[in-house]
C-alpha cells in the first residue's frame, strides 16, 4: 500500500510508553500538502485526513488536534489526538529522525522515535490505517 507517510514506534519522553504515529513523507509536498494526521492514544491506529478549509491555515499540528477532536465528537471517541513532529524540539535518540514527535500521552511533552515501519509492516503487526483523504 502506497501512502504519503512514514509510520513510526516513538517512546513518550515523560511515561516511557512506546507507540505508533506517523508523519507526511513524500517526493514532492504536493503529495503531502493539507495532509493531516490523527492517532489513537488506546489502540494502534492511524488516520489520513485532508485539511478542511478552516484548518488548512492552522498548520499541520493545529489542524490536526482541530481534526482529532471533530472526530472524537463525530464519533463519541475521546482517545484520538494529532501527530506532528516538533520542529522545534531536537530528537534524543539515535534515529534517523532530527526532531522529537508531540507527546500524544503528556501533552506539553515530546516522543522520540525508534523505529521506522513501512505500511504493509505496520498493518502486518495489527495496525489499522484509515485513509479518509
Amino acid at each position: 500500500m502506497e501512502l504519503p507517510i512514514q509510520i513510526v514506534k516513538v517512546k513518550s519522553r515523560s511515561t516511557g510508553t512506546e507507540y505508533y504515529s506517523a508523519f507526511p513523507q513524500a517526493d514532492t509536498d504536493m503529495a503531502t500538502d493539507g495532509l493531516l494526521i490523527v492517532i489513537s492514544r488506546e489502540t494502534n491506529e492511524i488516520q489520513l485526513h485532508l485539511a478542511s478549509a478552516e484548518q488548512y491555515p492552522l498548520g499541520p499540528y493545529d489542524g490536526a488536534k482541530s481534526c482529532a477532536m471533530i472526530q472524537n465528537n463525530k464519533h463519541a471517541r475521546s482517545d484520538l489526538r494529532a501527530s506532528s513532529i516538533d520542529i522545534e524540539a531536537p530528537s534524543y535518540s539515535s534515529s534517523n529522525c532530527n526532531f522529537a514527535f508531540h507527546d500524544i500521552l503528556e501533552l506539553a511533552g515530546h516522543a522520540d522515535v525508534i523505529e521506522s515501519l513501512t505500511v504493509d509492516e505496520f498493518i502486518r503487526i495489527g495496525g489499522t490505517l484509515h485513509d479518509y483523504r
